[in-house]
């Protein structure tokens, strides 16, 4: 089993988000390692950068898709979902992005099956977020959504997948 990390750590704002598409075997420009020949992968943690240290209103849960919602009111049903975060699993922090940052990382995910290291999956949150994203998407695997799950493009969240080969 090998851990290998996509995302990408810079912002030129803050924004509201309900979402991100990625893809395990595009790093972006903060990504470290790879899956190698692995074809499958797990998800290990999940981290959304914050504008301030307040974690008041940060989503509670999150749900990954192996295909784009249509609303929002379609997060948290069980078709395509493919991994969610663990009710609690969850650590707020500082630093992660760089020096003023502030984060919550998801760390226990239940899914039952692994992810194909070359797909697209979607990630959304259980409520709205203001969260930090970058307009110059430096991260070519995937853009952001906004809260009625419309793609942002080019904007893209600030954001670190770590994930376990399988």
């Amino acid at each position: 089993m090998t851990t290998f990390s996509i995302g990408s750590f810079g912002a030129t704002g803050t924004n509201n988000v309900r979402g991100q598409a990625f893809q395990a075997n595009v790093a972006g420009p903060n990504g470290s390692g790879s899956p190698g020949q692995a074809s499958q992968v797990k998800v290990k943690t999940l981290s959304i950068g914050y504008f301030s240290s307040s974690t008041s209103g940060r989503t509670m849960k999150l749900y990954i898709y192996s295909s784009p919602l249509g609303s929002p009111d379609d997060i948290g049903q069980s078709t395509d979902l493919v991994a969610e975060s663990n009710t609690g699993a969850y650590m707020d922090g500082a630093g992660l992005f760089g020096t003023g940052t502030y984060s919550r990382q998801f760390t226990a995910f239940t899914q039952p099956t692994a992810m194909s290291a070359s797909d697209t999956y979607y990630v959304y949150f259980d409520r709205d977020q203001s969260a930090r994203v970058n307009a110059n998407n430096p991260y070519p695997g995937g853009n952001c959504y906004d809260l009625d799950l419309a793609d942002m493009s080019p904007y893209c969240l600030q954001f670190q997948v770590e994930f376990d080969t399988v």
